[in-house]
C-alpha cells in the first residue's frame, strides 16, 4: 500500500512540472509571436510652454507655478511599448490667444510611431497670466564665509545701486532686492573690485525665479577693515506729556565700529544724536544715529541700533467733596468762615499702582484764609495728599467763601 502511494505522489509531481513547462512555453510564444497590446503610464512628463514670447508682446507674463507635468497613459505592442522612454513623449501647451487671469490650457502630446495615447492626466493645466511689469529694486551684498581675523568688509561701493526687474506683477512684487553674493575670502586689506552674479530674492532671502534683471552682474568694490567695540553715549532730551509715564528706557551701552586699525585705536566712545522723547505717546523703538568720525563705519550688528522705550498712559481718579468737606486753614481765631460751594470734583493722576489703591481720604481739599478779613469772595482750592500721585486739580478751581466775625 505505501508503495502505491509513492507512485501516486510521483505522478502528481510529474504533472505539475509538465504544466509549468507548457505554461512557460505558451507565455514565450505569446510574447515572441503574438506580441499582445499593453498599456503603461509615463509619469511626470514636463510640459513645454509654446508662444510664451507672444504674451510679452501683449504686456503679459506667466505667474505662479510654471514647472507643469502630466501623466500620459500609452498603448502599443508590448515589444515597442516597453522601449518607450519619457524623453520620447513630447507634451506642449500653446499660450497663444490666452489673456490675463486663470486659464485652462489644453495640452498636446506626441508619441513614437506605433504608440497610441489612451489618456492624459490632467488634460488641461491651470495657468495664471498677469500683467508684465518692471520695477527698480535695490542691490544688496551678501558675504559668504567668515574672516579669520577681527575684520569685516567695508568701504563698499556698489555699481549699479539698483536693478530693473521685469516679470509677472506678483513675482516682481515679491522681489525685495537683487543680491550679489561674494566670498569674504576674496577680499583683503587692499581695495579691489569683484564682479558678482545678480540674483533676485524675496523678503525671506529666497531666490525668485521667472523674473529678468536689467543686468546679470554687479560690481562691488571694497576691502577688509578692522573692527572694535566701544562705549555708546546717547543723550535723552525732551519730556513726555504729563498724561504719560516712562516705564523703561533700554539703550545699547556699546557700539561696534570698523575702519583703519590706527584710527580705531584712538576711539574709546561714540556719541549719538540726542533722542527726543517729547512726542512719544506709545511704547516703541527710536532709531539711534551714531556720529561717526570720517573713515569709520558701523560694523555688522550695529547698523540699526535703537532705543527701546516703554511708556503708559497715566491713570486718573475722581472724587467728589461737599462744601463742608473742604478744610479751612489759616483763619484768624477771632473769625469764622464757611464754604458756600455745593460740591467740587477733584481729579488726581498717577501710576496705575498708586491710583488703583487711592481712596477719597487720601486727598484733602482746603482753602487758605491766612490774613483774610471778614467778608465774602472766591478763594482758590488747594489740595493736600501724602501718596505719590503726579498731579491733582479741582473743578471748580475756586470756591465762594464767607468770613464773619
Amino acid at each position: 500500500m505505501p508503495k502505491n502511494k509513492s507512485k501516486i505522489t510521483s505522478g502528481k509531481t510529474f504533472n505539475i512540472i509538465v504544466s509549468i513547462v507548457i505554461a512557460t512555453f505558451l507565455w514565450v510564444y505569446v510574447i515572441a509571436e503574438v506580441n499582445p497590446l499593453t498599456q503603461q503610464t509615463m509619469a511626470a512628463i514636463p510640459v513645454q510652454m509654446l508662444n510664451v514670447e507672444s504674451l510679452a508682446k501683449s504686456g503679459l507674463a506667466l505667474a505662479g507655478e510654471q514647472n507643469y507635468t502630466v501623466d500620459v497613459v500609452i498603448e502599443g505592442k508590448r515589444r515597442e511599448a516597453v522601449k518607450v522612454t519619457s524623453a520620447q513623449i513630447v507634451v506642449t501647451a500653446d499660450m497663444a490667444g490666452f489673456g490675463k487671469g486663470n486659464n485652462q490650457i489644453p495640452v498636446s502630446v506626441a508619441v513614437p510611431e506605433g504608440i497610441i495615447i489612451i489618456e492624459i492626466k490632467p488634460a488641461n493645466i491651470n495657468v495664471t497670466i498677469e500683467e508684465l511689469v518692471t520695477a527698480s529694486k535695490p542691490v544688496t551684498v551678501k558675504f559668504i564665509g567668515t574672516s579669520t581675523t577681527a575684520t569685516e568688509p567695508g568701504e563698499l561701493v556698489i555699481s549699479p545701486l539698483t536693478v530693473d526687474v521685469t516679470g509677472a506683477k506678483s513675482l516682481v512684487n515679491a522681489v525685495s532686492s537683487v543680491e550679489a553674493s561674494i566670498d569674504i575670502n576674496d577680499l583683503s586689506n587692499t581695495t579691489k573690485t569683484i564682479q558678482a552674479v545678480a540674483t533676485a530674492i524675496d523678503f525671506k532671502g529666497e531666490k525668485v525665479d521667472k523674473v529678468v534683471g536689467s543686468t546679470e552682474k554687479v560690481n562691488v568694490t571694497g576691502r577688509l577693515l578692522s573692527t572694535k567695540e566701544v562705549k555708546l553715549a546717547v543723550e535723552i532730551i525732551g519730556q513726555i506729556s504729563p498724561m504719560y509715564e516712562i516705564k523703561f528706557i533700554n539703550i545699547p551701552s556699546t557700539i561696534k565700529i570698523k575702519g583703519d586699525l590706527n584710527k580705531l585705536s584712538a576711539i574709546s566712545e561714540i556719541k549719538a544724536e540726542p533722542l527726543d522723547i517729547s512726542q512719544l505717546k506709545v511704547s516703541g523703538k527710536l532709531p539711534i544715529k551714531p556720529i561717526l568720525p570720517e573713515g569709520v563705519e558701523t560694523a555688522y550688528g550695529s547698523e540699526s541700533l535703537s532705543a527701546d522705550i516703554g511708556i503708559q498712559e497715566m491713570s486718573t481718579q475722581k472724587f467728589i467733596y461737599n462744601g463742608n468737606e473742604i478744610a479751612i486753614q489759616g483763619l484768624d481765631p477771632a473769625l469764622k468762615a464757611s464754604v458756600k460751594a455745593l460740591q467740587i470734583t477733584v481729579t488726581v493722576s498717577g501710576t496705575q499702582a498708586i491710583i488703583s489703591g487711592l481712596v477719597k481720604e487720601d486727598v484733602v481739599p482746603f482753602v487758605d484764609l491766612s490774613g483774610k478779613q471778614a467778608g465774602v469772595g472766591n478763594i482758590p482750592v488747594g489740595l493736600k495728599y501724602t501718596k505719590q500721585i503726579d498731579g491733582a486739580s479741582s473743578d471748580p478751581a475756586e470756591v465762594f467763601v464767607e468770613i464773619a466775625p
